[in-house]
């Protein structure tokens, strides 16, 4: 089942009854050479899921279309779709994988599906020992540079590194999600580990959609688009939640605890719905009670000083490196984001140039 969200609203009489949240294209080959298409629909309406499936050729409301599944339980919606969906590739159904445009789409890219096809294929011939290397190596740099660790290199990145094993720098560029700068910058230290490994496949990568059996990766496509869809409902869900809590003089700390989510991850979320226009005043305020009114000033004057968009330069600006081994940095830049929602919404509106 290949998902893609699209999240759009029905409308009747001007209010909004129903939200379609995920579409997927299925086609079947029918006599004479015509292909018979047809579309899996998720929809939530006023908190039911709705499950569907629709054949081209039939409107809405005739034989053509099929509820799989109705009901408040998401966990639930989704085992009914796998299953379903098994018996309609048993009548010959297979997945079309498609952009985030809707259900008339372009298929892929040919750029991207190769993209998914080196992931899909390092992830099934995994190095697990030039794996670690690299992570130990991500995270040594990362508390260097005070980052996060996944703003070097994702995990996907890593795997594919170790599976590929690049030895030069023209190497290490045809892996997806690491180029040029990253390369410059981290591409000597990437590749003394791995030249300490030979390798059994070469470069250029091309051979890789050759090795590739075409159906487990429609599978693990499926899979993949079904795992990112729930991350975003449970996302979109944990920024309602969030959205409540603010009204009710909750604390950020709280709603860590009750999302269950890296503070991280929470604080981002404030940033995007205060940059959306919701009101976080209480939520910020909350999590800076334990700065002076004179810190926090500080930290505004360096921002208007030097700008608001990185925060390690700020960092170096108040942190000696001896004093930055000594603190809780992760507790540093979580004040630091803090301010800089309240800096940044303190700015005056930027007025449109006269043409």
């Amino acid at each position: 089942m290949v998902l893609f969200l699209c999240s759009f609203f029905l409308v009747e009489g001007g209010k909004n009854v129903s939200s379609v949240i995920f579409m997927s294209s299925l086609e079947r080959q029918e006599p004479g050479g015509k292909q018979l298409r047809a579309f899996i629909q998720i929809e939530e309406r006023n908190g039911v899921w709705i499950g569907s499936w629709r054949e081209a050729e039939g409107s809405e409301h005739s034989p053509n279309t099929y509820v799989w599944y109705q009901g408040d339980r998401f966990d639930e919606l989704m085992a009914s779709l796998r299953k379903q969906l098994q018996e309609r590739r048993r009548e010959g159904f297979v997945p079309l994988i498609q952009t985030v445009n809707g259900p008339s789409g372009a298929v892929i890219s040919d750029k991207a599906r190769k993209t998914q096809m080196m992931i899909y294929y390092a992830e099934c011939h995994p190095n697990e020992a030039v794996y670690e290397q690299l992570r130990k190596w991500r995270r040594e740099q990362s508390a260097l540079e005070g980052r996060s660790p996944f703003i070097l290199a994702s995990n996907r990145v890593l795997h594919m590194i170790a599976a590929y094993l690049p030895h030069t720098k023209e190497e290490l560029l045809q892996i997806p999600g690491f180029g040029e700068q990253k390369t410059g910058r981290y591409g000597e230290e990437i590749m003394q580990i791995t030249r300490q490994h030979n390798r059994n496949t070469a470069f250029p990568l091309d051979w890789v959609l050759g090795r590739i059996d075409v159906m487990a990766f429609s599978v693990w496509m499926e899979q993949e688009q079904e795992k990112r869809a729930k991350r975003d409902l449970e996302r979109e869900e944990g920024k309602r939640k969030l959205l409540e809590a603010s009204t009710e003089g909750r604390t950020l700390e709280e709603l860590r605890v009750e999302l269950s989510i890296p503070k991280r991850e929470l604080l981002q979320w404030v940033e995007e719905l205060d940059r959306d226009g919701y009101e976080m005043d209480a939520l910020v305020e909350s999590g800076l009670e334990s700065m002076t009114a004179e810190e926090q000033q500080l930290v505004m004057d360096l921002f208007r000083q030097k700008g608001e968009r990185y925060l390690k330069p700020i960092v170096q600006l108040l942190f000696d490196e001896k004093e930055q081994k000594q603190l809780d940095m992760d507790l540093v830049y979580e004040k630091l984001r803090l301010l800089r929602i309240k800096y940044r919404k303190n700015l005056p509106p930027v007025k449109p140039q006269a043409s």
